[in-house]
């Protein structure tokens, strides 16, 4: 594949032909790709990340279990109960295809032809692009079927698998309740085992919203000032883009797995009705939950006004 600042010095003497490239990156490639886009994106640099050959697998968790030893005296087999421990150390992953399209003008090619940066630059760009939306669909993911061509309907994420998931403590809060009752039944619904490691998945609005409410409060000022309503019972609010409005997520940021695949596609082609380069990146990914037990999740719910919730 030609450099890009080859394309650029080029002014007219290559074809769109010799422009065009297509081809699977090596793992190494890949592996420094899929680097760089956990290296722009603090949030994900805190959860599991799991870079795979495969795009169906058992992804072992063994790391992130706890309470799993067991005791099984030579010639018996281990009971009902120890086996449900020792099913703890995996999950099931099904990466699905997901692509990042893009375009340099035939104006920034000119610009940039003495530019020794220009490539390093435009893939750093096309990084970001891909660590934003990566963690925008594991976030507010519903399908995984890409119904109506859909973002959200490209994957389940995290919010959608805590639902989905029978071992996830589900809550239910009014939207007009206090921010200090819906995360604080959050924290007291959590799991014991867990509780030191957990944080709570929250959305920039809600964080505000629960900043004005603490100030509000006697002494609340004070709190404010020495950066105190980050937490709520002692646990860290981990404000994160793309969280949605209205929903918690508890659990350990190593709770969070999202795979990506080792088989990355590139294609690269001139299309000169629009006189721009083009690319088109091809990327296996899939989000899970390692231990559902580990996280609580609550949505607001005022169908029913006069219902349970908090």
């Amino acid at each position: 594949m030609k450099r890009l600042q080859d394309i650029a010095k080029a002014r007219g003497n290559m074809s769109a032909a010799d422009m065009y490239a297509d081809g699977h990156l090596t793992p190494e490639q890949s592996r420094k790709m899929i680097s760089t886009i956990i290296e722009k994106n603090q949030f994900l640099q805190k959860i599991t990340i799991d870079k795979t050959k495969k795009l169906q697998k058992t992804f072992d968790i063994w790391s992130l279990a706890s309470g799993i030893l067991v005791r099984v005296n030579p010639g018996n087999k281990p009971t009902s109960a120890q086996r449900e421990k020792l099913g703890v150390g995996s999950v099931k992953l099904d990466n699905k295809v997901v692509q990042l399209w893009a375009s340099i003008t035939q104006d920034t090619l000119e610009d940039n032809a003495d530019n020794p940066k220009f490539e390093t630059e435009t893939f750093a760009e096309f990084d970001k692009a891909f660590s934003n939306d990566l963690q925008n669909l594991g976030m507010i993911g519903e399908k995984d079927d890409y119904a109506g061509d859909a973002f959200k309907n490209l994957n389940k994420g995290w919010f959608t698998l805590a639902k989905e998931n029978s071992d996830v403590v589900k809550l239910e809060h009014k939207k007009v309740s206090k921010m200090i009752d819906k995360l604080s039944a959050v924290v007291k619904a959590s799991n014991e085992d867990v509780l030191t490691q957990s944080v709570i998945l929250i959305s920039q609005s809600d964080y505000l919203a629960y900043q004005q409410e603490i100030g509000g409060r006697s002494g609340g000022l004070s709190i404010l000032l020495n950066s105190g309503a980050n937490h709520i019972l002692g646990v860290p609010l981990e404000v994160a883009s793309f969280v949605p409005k209205g929903k918690f997520l508890m659990t350990p940021l190593k709770n969070l797995i999202m795979s990506v695949g080792l088989d990355i596609r590139r294609t690269r082609w001139y299309d000169v009705e629009e006189s721009c380069l083009k690319y088109k990146f091809e990327v296996y990914n899939d989000y899970q939950l390692a231990v559902g037990k580990w996280a609580v999740l609550s949505e607001e719910n005022d169908a029913d006004s006069d219902g349970d919730g908090i």
